[in-house]
């Protein structure tokens, strides 16, 4: 059974999460305080260090959480209706499409451009980093193997190269997009396509 204190403390990350992701979006990472964001979510320093050591903890969070809202999508997608011949390819695309659709948000490329840049010093958030990246392969690794098995596609490089590249692509795509709005993300999907099918 949850305790009152359990649900007090989810409460409190949550709104010290939601303040500083707000806060990112309209100042960015690097100016950003804890002290902005205790202020902005109503709390005490106190209470944000009885949750996180840093400022970087708390982005650390929040970016894992939208990467596991990506992966249980992409596994949604998956389990709808069965992968058959036919739809492989459809459905590969509309799990790219949401892909890059979460990549428009305004707000969070810059704040994840800036936040590597202006973390890439301490060992826990590379650590943090190279578990998301790796967790990220393993996904897109599990889903292609899964397809090769049962013979939907028929891979040009092995498995381990192609989740290294789509992720290389994805993160390209999310660059450009910021920099150049008019560029195209069905492009990458033509270039995937060639090396799966």
């Amino acid at each position: 059974m949850v305790t009152k204190h359990e649900i007090k403390t989810a409460q409190t990350i949550e709104k010290l999460k939601k303040a500083a992701f707000e806060l990112f979006a309209q100042k960015g990472y690097a100016v950003t305080s804890v002290n902005d964001i205790t202020q902005a979510a109503g709390y005490s320093k106190g209470a944000y260090y009885s949750h996180f050591s840093n400022k970087e903890e708390i982005f650390l969070l929040i970016m894992e959480e939208r990467m596991i809202e990506q992966h249980q999508r992409i596994t949604h997608f998956l389990g709808e209706d069965p992968v058959e011949a036919q739809n492989v390819e459809q459905l590969l695309y509309e799990i790219f499409q949401y892909i890059f659709q979460m990549a428009l948000d305004q707000y969070w490329v810059p704040m994840f451009i800036e936040f590597i840049a202006n973390s890439n010093r301490s060992e826990k958030v590379q650590a943090g980093l190279t578990q998301m990246y790796i967790n990220w392969r393993q996904v897109i690794e599990q889903l292609l193997l899964d397809l090769e098995t049962r013979k939907l596609i028929r891979p040009k490089l092995p498995i381990s190269v192609l989740a290294v590249t789509i992720i290389a692509m994805f993160d390209g795509y999310n660059i450009q997009s910021h920099v150049d709005k008019d560029t195209d993300p069905t492009q990458q999907f033509m270039v995937v396509r060639e090396l799966l099918f």
